[in-house]
């Protein structure tokens, strides 16, 4: 729903129908078919738990998708995120772009997934001994804020030195401030990642 609402239209600079009349709006395809049928009366079923936990800094788009995609698979996923809520930029569009009711119900959705979020916690992301702290409570780490190990990863591949620390945007050289799309992205593929690496 958070996607259908706030999508960015990337596709839109490559569709071949723009030499014919217009490339097709696909994020006003997205959001009339979000509000037709998109909105789940309840929680989706996941898969059956599983022992790993996962921690994901950073409440942003792009750690809720992973945090959203770790807890399907059944994997016990905890966020930190250093604010009072989740969204990051996100809150940003609310409520002209994101209405406020379509967010907090994504939100809502995490709870129902049995995601825990500890607000208020920054983590500090600067170094590698900071993070690999992290690994006495957690089996897998994904860093979706800002943060100098994305300059060790490359392309959000292991960090070298832990290989269930993932940091940093999936393509390389794309920047961590890319649009909507491309940061559910990168938290889409650092759950992906994780649920090949824990098996």
């Amino acid at each position: 729903m958070i996607l259908a609402y706030t999508c960015d239209g990337p596709c839109e600079t490559a569709c071949k129908r723009q030499q014919f009349g217009g490339s097709v709006r696909l994020n006003q395809l997205e959001k009339a078919m979000a509000e037709e049928v998109g909105k789940s009366a309840k929680a989706p079923v996941f898969l059956t738990k599983k022992p790993q936990r996962v921690a994901v800094v950073g409440g942003g788009i792009a750690g809720m998708s992973a945090a959203h995609d770790l807890a399907r698979k059944g994997y016990q996923v905890t966020m930190f995120e250093k604010s009072d809520s989740l969204g990051g930029r996100l809150k940003e569009l609310i409520p002209g772009t994101l209405p406020a009711e379509v967010f907090d119900q994504e939100c809502r959705l995490l709870k129902a997934l049995k995601v825990t979020v500890e607000y208020g916690r920054e983590i500090d992301v600067n170094g590698l001994p900071q993070v690999k702290s992290m690994f006495e409570q957690f089996d897998g780490v994904y860093i979706s804020c800002r943060s100098p190990l994305h300059r060790l990863a490359g392309e959000m591949q292991q960090v070298d030195g832990c290989e269930m620390l993932l940091a940093g945007p999936c393509k390389k050289g794309r920047r961590i401030s890319a649009g909507v799309v491309y940061r559910m992205l990168d938290g889409r593929s650092a759950a992906a990642t994780l649920d090949r690496l824990f098996q």
